[in-house]
């Protein structure tokens, strides 16, 4: 699509934003981290025998593990950075936490796998601080987890049982809340419009029910910090071809148009999934 600006220059200085629909991958790695987190929850909290670390081992590899992967690929294409930091991190650390149950003794605890831990939760929790500004339920998850992560890790280093089962409980509490934020950001989704809050403020509900030219504006200037990054249902992959001098302006042919085709001088399709401007005419839609 490219957007043509008010100074009256030609079509070829107009920005050009090429679409590229993707899936909101928040769904997906919410209610496999959910699952991911009852298992561990079983195991750090006596639920299940010791013996049956292995198959729960086992699970968070082939099951977690790969979802996770997933939901990264595809938060990455939308340029989420925090989703995609997120779930990157946590993807291994699923892959972790299983071989090491598959491979070590029932009950043994691991001075390396508690530094690890340690070094997770200070890294999940700077995650959990870069979100609280936009996003303050992935950022409750997030210190959830960072807290987890942290009394397993003093656990591996100290054995203490009441430790561990406190882990326990953290982690059921994470999976509740997971599940919760998967079912919101699923009916969001299918809806377009929030059915579950999901307590979105500053610019993380700015990206989806901003003004345009703010979102434009911000797109020309590439100002895109953890906090300040839209929301995965609300990207598009963007490509500058050249800077539009007046973007509140341009702001005015962002108008949804529900029209089949449209008329002569409108914004119309080419082949290639991009937009571009008809000769003719100035005004122009957003279809």
């Amino acid at each position: 699509m490219e957007i043509p600006n008010a100074s009256g220059l030609p079509a070829a200085a107009a920005m050009r934003i090429n679409v590229r629909p993707l899936g909101n991958p928040l769904p997906l790695g919410l209610f496999s981290f959910g699952i991911g987190m009852l298992l561990l929850a079983a195991q750090t909290a006596g639920w299940v025998a010791e013996s049956d670390a292995t198959q729960i081992g086992l699970v968070l590899a082939a099951f977690v593990f790969p979802l996770e992967g997933l939901a990264t690929i595809m938060a990455f294409l939308a340029r989420d950075t925090l989703a995609a930091t997120v779930f990157g991190l946590f993807t291994t650390s699923w892959l972790t936490l299983g071989l090491t149950l598959l491979v070590a003794r029932p009950g043994a605890t691991s001075h390396p796998l508690g530094f690890f831990l340690l070094g997770f939760a200070a890294a999940v929790a700077s995650l959990a601080a870069a979100a609280v500004a936009g996003k303050p339920l992935i950022a409750v998850l997030l210190s959830l987890s960072a807290t987890r992560a942290l009394l397993d890790g003093l656990f591996q280093l100290t054995r203490s049982t009441s430790t561990e089962h406190a882990a326990g409980y953290v982690a059921a509490a994470i999976a509740g809340v997971a599940w919760y934020a998967g079912t919101a950001f699923l009916l969001e989704d299918l809806r377009q419009s929030a059915l579950l809050p999901v307590f979105r403020r500053g610019a993380g509900q700015a990206a989806l029910e901003g003004d345009p030219a703010e979102q434009l504006s911000r797109a020309e200037g590439g100002g895109r910090g953890p906090a300040a990054a839209l929301d995965s249902r609300a990207n598009v992959g963007a490509e500058h071809d050249h800077s539009v001098p007046t973007p509140a302006a341009n702001a005015a042919y962002l108008r949804p148009s529900r029209r089949p085709s449209p008329p002569h001088g409108c914004l119309r399709r080419t082949p290639r999934r991009s937009w571009r401007r008809t000769p003719a005419g100035r005004q122009g839609s957003w279809r």
